[in-house]
């Protein structure tokens, strides 16, 4: 399983308010799956961090939490799946953010469902599993 960036944050922004909620709950029901991350998602995660006003706090945080995950990286058949998902959408005028394309991609070509909240998008991306939450 494949963890999106929208649902990181949320596992974030209730670890920092300090009181569980649907990101956590679905932590526990994956119970002993894998948890993976996109390389891609981490870049946003130290992007957002960076941004934060507490930079350093953020980072130590997105850390602590990459640590329980195995980061993805693409492949060498990974810019072919890219080239083809990205023609495919823009010929069928269904273009997504790029971020979330790396992402996805990314997912399908390691052949991993992705776990997301942002499922307009992530659904456009053919033969891309897609777990929603909460």
């Amino acid at each position: 399983m494949v963890l999106d960036t929208s649902f990181i944050v949320d596992v974030i922004r209730e670890r920092n308010r300090r009181k569980p909620g649907p990101a956590h709950g679905w932590l526990e029901r994956l119970g002993g799956r894998r948890i993976y991350v996109a390389f891609f998602s981490v870049c946003e995660l130290r992007l957002g961090a960076e941004l934060s006003a507490n930079a350093k706090a953020e980072h130590r945080t997105v850390e602590s939490l990459l640590e329980t995950m195995t980061i993805i990286h693409p492949d060498q058949g990974f810019p072919v799946l890219f080239g083809e998902t990205a023609a495919y959408l823009q010929k069928a005028a269904s273009s997504i953010p790029l971020i979330n394309l790396l992402i996805g991609v990314l997912a399908k070509s390691a052949g991993f469902p992705i776990l997301t909240k942002d499922c307009s998008h992530f659904d456009r991306i053919p033969g891309l599993v897609v777990e929603r939450y909460p």
